[in-house]
């Protein structure tokens, strides 16, 4: 029994020490890319490209979550990358860096899901059969697993705050997965009355919950 749980104590204290470096390598990733954010944000072309390397993770996790269309995932990927370009022209640097960056990667990627996956031909398997997005690495040390939740009460909260109207095309179209003109049917209202009080219901949540970071 002596030797058992001696045994037992060393495993404990070496994942602990695992835990522990894990920890540290997530502190250090997480600085690494603030400094070549910042370096970004003077117009360092390389540290640009840094950028895009370190949050290549996020972007194929944002595609295999958000997106899962195997024959449109180079266009996703490339359409991704110019959003976190993008997000380093507006970044206010008052919050984190990568949160901010998967937000507008969230939303950009479930609306582009929403138009794909109207197309009877667009599916996230390979010729073999095998789902490509299970092979894409998705290991992400700078997401938190708490962030994820706050991120989900924060939107809750975000879409109850939105005018009725907005609300209910947001609800109609994400959570009852109607399509834009089943919507301006239901709610007697033209299809481009409905794009556009969507796109206007987005920008609100993004901004909402951004102040909410």
């Amino acid at each position: 029994y002596r030797d058992k749980f001696l045994n037992m104590e060393l495993e404990r204290k070496i994942k602990e020490k695992d835990k522990e470096k894990q920890i540290q390598k997530e502190k250090e990733n997480y600085e690494k890319l603030n400094e070549q954010v910042k370096l970004a944000i003077l117009g360092d072309g390389k540290a640009k490209l840094k950028v895009v390397e370190m949050l290549s993770p996020l972007i194929k996790y944002s595609i295999k979550r958000y997106c899962p269309i195997y024959k449109e995932y180079q266009d996703l990927y490339q359409d991704s990358v110019l959003i976190v370009l993008n997000c380093l022209e507006n970044f206010d640097q008052k919050r984190s860096f990568p949160k901010y960056v998967k937000s507008y990667l969230r939303y950009f990627l479930l609306d582009t899901f929403r138009y794909l996956s109207q197309k009877p031909d667009m599916d996230s398997k390979d010729k073999e059969g095998e789902d490509i997005l299970e092979k894409i690495e998705d290991n992400i040390n700078i997401e938190k697993e708490y962030e994820r939740k706050l991120e989900n009460i924060a939107l809750t909260k975000a879409i109850k705050e939105l005018p009725p109207r907005q609300r209910q095309i947001i609800v109609l179209y994400y959570l009852e997965n109607m399509s834009i003109k089943e919507i301006g049917q239901k709610m007697a209202i033209s299809k481009w009355t409905v794009v556009s009080a969507k796109k206007k219901a987005l920008k609100k949540l993004r901004s909402k919950i951004n102040d909410n970071r």
